[in-house]
């Protein structure tokens, strides 16, 4: 994300957004926080598409998911400030877990059409034991659920635990 904490009052990654949008590079921005209204000044000018990732429209089950992040209704602000400034937006919905946000997804899709997003991305939750184990933490009861769809049914894909491939395609049908 170009736009951890810091980056508030560093400001690189305004200078690294000027210095590519002087040189005519296409530029695709990932990231949680709306601290990328910040720089519309340069985006309005660069080849860019801003893509917002957003888990949830739940705060409380934002601030669990994603402590220190932007919440779910700073990041629609943000999104609807940049189409309204004519920059391109994307949503990413990601990672969607089962038991966790997964009842959500038709409703973010519907609400990030309403303002105007329409190009919408998703990918189900890969498992890594450093998140795994934050997880498990927040959210013990659905660990213990998804412990063997993960490990035991799931598929290890380069260092990552994935959900039964049937599963996932269920689940991704429902962001179209």
């Amino acid at each position: 994300d170009p736009y951890p904490p810091m980056e508030e009052k560093l400001k690189l990654t305004s200078s690294c957004l000027r210095i590519l949008a002087q040189n005519k590079c296409k530029i695709l921005l990932v990231t949680k926080s709306n601290l990328v209204c910040r720089d519309l000044d340069i985006l309005r000018r660069a080849r860019v598409c801003v893509s917002l990732t957003i888990t949830t429209l739940n705060e409380k089950l934002a601030r669990k998911l994603e402590p220190g992040a932007p919440s779910p209704k700073e990041r629609i602000e943000a999104a609807e400030k940049l189409i309204k400034n004519r920059v391109p937006v994307a949503v990413r919905v990601d990672p969607i877990i089962p038991g966790v946000n997964e009842e959500e997804i038709e409703a973010i899709v519907e609400k990030v059409a309403e303002i105007g997003i329409e190009h919408v991305t998703s990918s189900t939750y890969k498992v890594k034991f450093d998140n795994w184990r934050r997880f498990e933490l927040v959210f013990p009861e659905k660990a213990r659920f998804l412990r063997p769809l993960y490990f035991e049914n799931g598929k290890k894909i380069s260092g990552s635990y994935y959900l039964p491939r049937r599963m996932r395609m269920e689940i991704m049908k429902r962001a179209v």
